[in-house]
């Protein structure tokens, strides 16, 4: 809630999220290569080759043995020569709209969080990658009145939220097994670690209009990947911000590898 001076009016900041779009593009296994070239797909036999006329272009090949499916705890094969890959699926579940809470004083400030769980599930044996954008800049807003975008104080994300007393702003941190380097740490005071790690509530960022990857795998995952973001508004104690509800559109994106 925001009190002013002389009246108390109620606030709330609900934040949408809105899924753009799952996209899907075949996956394919990498047999061997080198700078120069791919082999995607090998086969063991005796023969074979191409046929063609003006009508159809044929391949085929002689001799092989032990094709068809076969699984372990490890592995799916589809042994044999250019069997039909699987289409490679993946889908994103996420909760559509989150509420910032609690209420913010409007004269003397105060900080609202929320979490917004997203679980990506995928067969693609190269992974996913999960992005996230603001629909505007600043992402926060409420007709003329807005947070600022939080304020990063260097090319990496800050590990410790801080504004000014002076100021109000709208940010993010995620949380995750499958967080880019970006967002690992040092457990300590910084952000942006070759192999670092995963400190619960660090490594804060600004939300902007241009995608920015949050998560990403390099294998398969189907029984699912979570990634959570984690939104903070805070208005500074001596910053007066305007009552009413404030929302922000976010864009999440799941795409295969």
């Amino acid at each position: 809630m925001f009190f002013l001076r002389c009246a108390l009016q109620a606030a709330l900041f609900t934040l949408f999220a809105l899924i753009a779009g799952v996209f899907v593009t075949p996956a394919f296994g990498i047999q061997m290569q080198s700078g120069n070239w791919i082999i995607e797909q090998d086969a063991v036999d005796f023969g074979g080759g191409w046929g063609a006329s003006d009508s159809y272009i044929e391949e085929d090949s002689y001799g092989e043995i032990a094709t068809g499916w076969s699984y372990s705890d490890d592995y799916s094969l589809h042994a044999g020569y250019q069997q039909m890959d699987d289409d490679t699926y993946i889908s994103l579940t996420i909760n559509t709209s989150t509420t910032l809470l609690p209420a913010i004083l409007g004269l003397s400030g105060g900080t609202a969080n929320a979490a917004m769980a997203s679980t990506i599930q995928t067969n693609n044996d190269w992974g996913y990658s999960l992005q996230i954008y603001s629909s505007t800049s600043p992402a926060l807003t409420k007709d003329s009145d807005s947070f600022a975008d939080y304020t990063v104080s260097s090319s990496a994300p800050d590990y410790t939220w801080s504004i000014n007393n002076t100021d109000s702003e709208f940010g993010f941190t995620p949380e995750g097994s499958d967080l880019i380097q970006t967002y690992l740490d040092n457990g300590s005071n910084t952000c942006n670690v070759s192999g670092g790690s995963d400190a619960t509530d660090a490594c804060w960022d600004k939300f902007t209009t241009v995608a920015k990857t949050l998560s990403r795998s390099n294998y398969l995952n189907e029984t699912g990947a979570t990634t959570t973001i984690k939104l903070r508004a805070q208005s500074g104690s001596g910053h007066v911000q305007p009552a009413g509800t404030y929302h922000a559109l976010l864009i999440l994106t799941a795409v295969v590898n």
